[in-house]
Formats: structure tokens, sequence, C-alpha cells
């Protein structure tokens, strides 16, 4: 899916699914500005972290030792989610007055991002 937002003369801002706005008027194509990979590998980190710690919370009413059980038995129930692999690619383009920045998402299952998972556009705009 996606999404365009943009800042008219007023100031104010627009927001809505690409299938219902015009993107941009024509003109020149998109010029890549830059590129990175990353992964989620940091926030299920993250994730697993918080859960661990907002559970051990109830088991804390209960004993020291049931929190040194429940450490024990956390890693059995808890199922880490599959790293998932990014590109984010950035465009921009200049056409009809209007300055357009184009990022699109792309989320690989596998670290040689062979196997596309999604891929996600959005596009700003603003007046020049």
């Amino acid at each position: 899916m996606t999404f365009v937002e943009g800042l008219d003369l007023t100031g104010t801002v627009q927001i809505a699914p690409r299938a219902n706005v015009p993107v941009d008027g024509g003109g020149s194509s998109y010029t890549l500005q830059s590129q990175f990979n990353g992964d989620s590998s940091k926030t299920d980190k993250i994730k697993e972290f918080n859960t661990r710690l907002v559970t051990s919370f109830g088991v804390l009413k209960l004993s020291k030792y049931a929190i040194t059980v429940w450490n024990a038995a956390f890693s059995t129930v808890y199922v880490k989610p599959k790293t998932e692999y990014y590109t984010t690619k950035i465009y921009t383009k200049t056409s009809g007055g209007k300055k357009y920045v184009k990022t699109v998402l792309f989320t690989y299952s596998d670290s040689k991002r062979t196997k596309l998972k999604t891929t996600r556009e959005h596009i700003i705009w603003f007046y020049i």
C-alpha cells in the first residue's frame, strides 16, 4: 500500500492512500538518493527483554524463588520472532513546483535479501 502526504499552500497536511490522489504531475523520474540495509535482531531482543520484565512482575509477588523458576521456564514458552531483513531506498524528484520524496521499504525473510515478503512505499511532497 502506498500512502501520500503533502503540505498544501494553506499549510494543511493532506494524507490519503495513493489510489485516491494524484501522486505527482509526471515530468522527471525519481532519482535514488540513498539506500541502506538493516534487520530486526535488535528490536527482537528489546521485545523479548520487555516481555520477560513485564511477565516477571506478576511472579515477583510470589517469591524470589518463583522468579528463578520463571526465568528458566520463560525460554520454553517465549517464541522468538524470526529476524526480518530490510532494505530502504529513498528517492527524490522535482515536478510542477513540488519536491517529492519517495521512501520504499522492502522486507525480506532471508539475510541475502532474495525472499521478498512485503514492499511498502510512502511519498511526501511540498511546494518549493
